[in-house]
């Protein structure tokens, strides 16, 4: 198994440069990460999945690392009001820069839940709330969200088609949830050799 970290995420606007680990968007950062990553994992998401909180706050240089290497899972926080899972399906061609405008096949990608899928909105029948109350409280007497993607699920993870974003940021935005669910994730990963 081979595991990419990073701890760098662009700072926000007017707050500078003020916490740790955080470079100016203008300058970028470079995210070497490489071909057969199985795992990433990075304190801020890639720009344009999981990671609107008002604005966008992911990075569009992480966006291409993460699109160029296709590990199997990108799991990042950062983003609180964007928790969630999403399976995302990769067009077969990449441009120059990709971004999440062309290089996400978005008809074959599966959001797996999301907190618009657990809270209220002003667009709930009385049948679409209950059926989200309910699954909320699963997920609590669960103590987490799980979801997994192995060869016999309904999204198993097709490595080098398909990349598994997850945002596990945990504290809450609203007074129903003012502390988020974490995750438990199941996926397949290659056998090691024995030498």
């Amino acid at each position: 198994m081979t595991v990419y970290t990073s701890p760098f995420t662009p700072s926000s606007g007017d707050l500078g440069i003020d916490w740790g680990f955080q470079y100016r968007q203008d300058d970028g950062h470079d995210f070497a990460i490489e071909e057969q990553v199985d795992i990433a994992i990075t304190h801020g998401p890639p720009k344009g999945v999981l990671d609107y909180s008002g604005q966008r706050l992911g990075c569009p240089d992480l966006f291409r690392a993460i699109a160029r290497s296709r590990p199997r899972l990108h799991c990042f926080g950062h983003a609180h009001k964007s928790w969630g899972a999403k399976l995302v399906t990769w067009k077969d061609q990449l441009g120059e820069a990709p971004s999440h405008f062309d290089a996400i096949d978005n008809s074959s990608s599966v959001m797996i839940e999301s907190l618009a899928g657990l809270t209220e909105s002003r667009y709930d029948t009385p049948e679409t709330l209950r059926e989200k109350e309910v699954k909320l409280e699963r997920y609590i007497k669960e103590t987490c969200c799980k979801t997994s993607h192995c060869a016999e699920d309904a999204n198993p993870i097709k490595y080098g088609q398909q990349t598994l974003f997850v945002n596990a940021a945990i504290k809450g935005t609203t007074d129903e949830l003012p502390k988020q669910l974490p995750w438990l994730v199941d996926i397949e990963l290659p056998m090691t050799s024995n030498s």
